[in-house]
């Protein structure tokens, strides 16, 4: 049987799990929100932590890494990512080019 200590588990999910949103928020050029990124790593962290929990082996499937995945993401960048990226990377493009059908 092995041993996991929950509070480790916990600890290094949440500063690793900060460090990437922190570090693909600088990335992309996007305005820092250090609190987002903070709850998006706290809800990884305790993701982790229930994950090992007896009887809960089923979040460990590959859709429920997925969406919480989505979820941490969403919860960062709250979909300011796409748009940062977007204009950092092509700085002519708009959002409206995208809605706008040309004739």
């Amino acid at each position: 049987m092995d041993v996991i200590y929950l509070d480790r588990l916990f600890g290094l999910n949440l500063l690793l799990d900060y460090c990437l949103m922190l570090a693909s928020a600088r990335v992309c050029g996007v305005v820092l929100h250090r609190a987002r990124y903070l709850l998006a790593a706290l809800t990884g962290a305790l993701y982790a932590v229930v994950m090992v929990l007896p009887g809960c082996g089923w979040l460990g499937s590959g859709a429920m890494k997925l969406a919480l995945g989505a979820a941490m993401a969403l919860i960062a960048f709250g979909g300011e990512w796409s748009v940062g990226f977007l204009t950092k990377h092509n700085p002519g493009l708009v959002l409206d080019d995208w809605l706008t059908v040309s004739k």
